[in-house]
């Protein structure tokens, strides 16, 4: 959350030339909070499918643009030869740890961070996937839940980071000069003011984020009001008091870890936090077997809609 309050400042003042101090972060978590609180107490099937169909449809567009208004044929190469490499080191990517390198922290600064946001992120998103996945099949959940995000995520990639890159070796702009300058949040809208139309694609990209960031912190929050009412039902919606003062915490940590410590803070509050949500996400990976097998032992299951002996 607080990641995203960076990336609504850098866009603040990407487009309006807003600074990026105490009281910007201040704004952004009242008034995006109360946006956030606001959806997720209308329910699933309301706020958060209107505002992420909206968040859908915006990456999209800025996708296609970005794709027509550049070098489209550079983006196609790097964005598959960058698949490729993916594929053929997976293995040595995820485990790396550059242990023969002292003196270099970016394993420790940046993809050990990573590894420790998904063992945090991942009980609670689990617990929402689990909410939308039922009622649906498992080849369902996996092609919606699963598949069709991870293609997203590698387009997505493929064609901001080329971009970028094409940018910066071709001195387009200097990113690197301004990341050092403005904070590594401004990147991209440094990268899409470059490019025809500029001061408007910040814009729609600004709109994107912060829609962006309600479609996460929705579903977070109920979760965790979910896990803080004794006997609730994963199909059921949690009291909507619990809800509010649920948002209302998760906006006034990610304040205070911003104007603290910024991106330095956020990271050393996912590492303390990884390490702990460790040990329940093992566990759920040792509980994963024992109840596959009780569902393969089961009498009747569900196929397509049908109950099936």
């Amino acid at each position: 959350m607080a990641a995203g309050m960076m990336q609504i400042s850098g866009g603040l003042n990407s487009v309006f030339g807003l600074p990026q101090d105490e009281k910007i972060y201040l704004l952004i978590a009242v008034f995006v909070g109360a946006f956030f609180i606001l959806s997720c107490l209308t329910g699933i099937n309301k706020g958060l499918t209107y505002v992420s169909m909206a968040c859908m449809i915006c990456f999209l567009g800025l996708m296609i643009y970005v794709v027509i208004a550049g070098d489209g044929q550079f983006i196609g190469k790097l964005g598959m030869e960058s698949f490729g490499n993916m594929l053929d080191n997976f293995f040595s990517k995820i485990t790396y740890n550059n242990a023969l390198s002292e003196h270099d922290q970016w394993a420790n600064e940046w993809p050990i961070t990573f590894w420790n946001s998904f063992f945090i992120y991942a009980p609670i998103m689990g617990m929402f996937l689990a909410r939308m996945g039922k009622g649906r099949t498992v080849r369902e959940f996996l092609l919606v839940e699963i598949l069709v995000p991870s293609l997203f995520c590698c387009l997505f990639i493929a064609i901001f980071a080329s971009t970028t890159m094409q940018m910066q070796v071709s001195g387009a702009i200097d990113i690197w000069a301004n990341v050092q300058e403005l904070g590594m949040q401004t990147a991209l809208y440094q990268v899409l003011g470059a490019m025809p139309g500029g001061r408007i694609v910040q814009f729609v990209f600004l709109i994107t984020v912060c829609l962006s960031f309600v479609t996460l912190a929705d579903p977070n929050t109920s979760a965790m009001a979910t896990l803080c009412v004794h006997g609730q039902q994963i199909d059921e919606e949690p009291p909507k008091n619990i809800k509010i003062i649920i948002g209302i915490a998760v906006s006034v940590v990610a304040y205070l870890l911003v104007v603290s410590g910024g991106v330095n803070a956020v990271k050393g509050l996912l590492n303390a936090g990884g390490l702990l949500m460790t040990v329940p996400t093992v566990w759920l990976f040792v509980s994963l077997p024992k109840i596959g097998g009780k569902l393969l032992r089961c009498k009747k299951y569900v196929v397509d809609g049908e109950t099936l002996k």
